[in-house]
């Protein structure tokens, strides 16, 4: 598979992936598809079937994990979530790119079944930026929150191996280098090593920020 057909975005929560994930996909429906997850989570009442995901049993999907037909995989709160590389030979066989939105442990898989994808890694202006944003949700409280910004920790921390970088510090131009580089196969204008270096500002500031201890400290309280 070349680098122009397989695109995996990778995002810690409160970056806008979502918004810019949808909107290209709804722009571009003849050159793009989004790959469609399998899980073994019941279904909620607003999903569809083949929309959000596909649901699957949990024999089903361990069937397929010992069949090696999964790209990427993870047990997350006792329900399996995964890839199915049939998936990806099914948008291929349409003539379309292939759109994934994984964590950065699913792109590590990725990338050893796909060596030709391109790994594109959106993050937010700053920490306090994000949780700005996911306090606007109104949909977590405090200690979810911060879960998420521990697990943001992770993804930032393995962001390292992507390809391209974005910082989504606003929606209109996140969105047009976004689509430039998968669209129009034109690398963006923010180099990988200044990507890199602001990854690693972005963990110091989860370390040591006055703030976030202080949101800690009244959990612990």
């Amino acid at each position: 598979m070349s680098s122009s057909e397989v695109y995996v975005i990778i995002a810690p929560s409160g970056t806008g992936k979502t918004t810019l994930n949808r909107r290209l996909i709804t722009e571009n429906p003849a050159k793009l598809a989004m790959s469609i997850s399998y899980t073994t989570r019941p279904k909620r009442p607003n999903e569809v079937e083949g929309e959000h995901y596909h649901f699957v049993s949990e024999q089903d999907f361990e069937s397929l994990v010992e069949e090696n037909k999964m790209l990427e995989w993870a047990k997350v709160h006792k329900n399996y979530y995964g890839t199915p590389l049939q998936e990806i030979e099914r948008i291929r066989s349409q003539g379309k790119k292939v759109l994934l939105e994984i964590d950065i442990q699913g792109w590590q898989s990725t990338k050893k079944l796909i060596p030709d994808a391109t790994s594109i890694f959106i993050m937010p202006p700053s920490i306090k930026a994000m949780w700005s944003r996911l306090e606007s949700r109104g949909t977590d409280d405090l200690r979810t929150r911060l879960i998420r910004l521990d697990s943001a920790k992770i993804e930032l921390a393995g962001a390292h191996t992507c390809d391209h970088f974005i910082i989504n510090d606003e929606i209109e131009h996140a969105y047009d280098t976004l689509s430039k580089i998968i669209i129009e196969d034109i690398p963006p204008e923010l180099q990988r090593k200044t990507g890199i270096d602001t990854i690693s500002s972005l963990l110091d500031t989860i370390e040591t920020a006055d703030w976030l201890k202080e949101i800690r400290n009244s959990i612990d309280d």
